[in-house]
């Protein structure tokens, strides 16, 4: 199964969803956000709004996916999954890890 659990998102609200690193003074620290209109393997449109764990098989590591609010502006605009990172050198390897699990996982 690609998607392990729903976690708290109170639990991560601090923590890069790539790497897991806790971004200690988040009001004032950069980070990117990161929203997807879909993801190799199962769709999670209509799921309980929260905090997923997700396998990257290709990576054999687990990352964090965000499920919007259905009511929410990312959710109107189209996006069904978003993530929190928290450095260029994340978003890189983020960005590559799932290029990689596209190709493997059509």
């Amino acid at each position: 199964m690609r998607f392990k659990k729903n976690i708290q998102p109170e639990e991560v609200y601090d923590k890069c969803f790539w790497c897991n690193k806790t971004i200690a003074d988040l009001e004032n620290t950069p980070v990117s956000a990161m929203n997807f209109r879909s993801i190799p393997g199962p769709d999670l449109s209509g799921a309980e709004p929260g905090v997923y764990i997700y396998s990257l098989e290709t990576q054999n590591r687990d990352i964090m996916l965000g499920v919007p609010d259905p009511e929410s502006e990312v959710s109107r605009e189209g996006f069904v999954y978003l993530a929190m990172i928290c450095s260029e050198e994340c978003m890189q390897e983020f960005n590559q890890g799932m290029e990689e699990e596209a190709r493997q996982y059509p």
